[in-house]
């Protein structure tokens, strides 16, 4: 067997391996993020208080939006400016913003004044386990922490679709 050949060999043992555990650090058990499953269980560091927050664990009993973010998407940082707008009345209803951000200098510098709650995540624990590969990414998960609504992007006219579907789930 020659060198090319066993390192090709090595290349697919190692591939079939990781098919069968399902290509995915968190395991072949794990089930995607969906909407109407449970928001998957993560641990991250409030940029703020440096706690440990537990999703959506911390938040049971009441309903928030689960945004995934980085300052070098235009459409993050629109979003995150716009929503300014609406959280004060938001959270007087009992729902809550939560933004996630890699950390980077640039994120925590714009998010820094944006009032925002910012839940840190360097090592992409939680855009893993969401499956997040774009962004802005919106997990709206409901006061039992099942996610109702799943939204990827944001435009000029998604303020009003995100605030709409906000108010859904605070209604009794």
């Amino acid at each position: 067997m020659t060198r090319a050949t066993a390192g090709l060999l090595v290349v697919a043992l190692l591939l079939g391996a990781l098919a069968a555990y399902g290509l995915h650090p968190a395991g072949p058990k794990r089930d995607l993020p969906a909407v109407g499953k449970p928001a998957p269980p993560v641990a991250l560091e409030d940029l703020a208080t440096r706690e440990k927050v537990s999703l959506p664990t911390d938040f049971q009993g009441r309903p928030f939006a689960l945004i995934f973010f980085s300052h070098g998407s235009p459409p993050s940082r629109e979003q995150v400016l716009q929503l300014r707008y609406a959280r004060r009345e938001l959270e007087e209803r009992v729902f809550d913003l939560v933004i996630v951000s890699e950390g980077t200098v640039d994120d925590l510098a714009f998010l820094g004044r944006t009032g925002h709650r910012v839940l840190l995540d360097p090592d992409h624990r939680a855009f893993t386990l969401y499956r997040v590969t774009a962004v802005p990414r919106t997990f709206h998960i409901d006061r039992m922490g099942v996610i109702r609504k799943d939204t990827l992007g944001w435009t000029r006219n998604s303020l009003k679709q995100f605030v709409e579907t906000a108010l859904e789930l605070v209604a009794p």
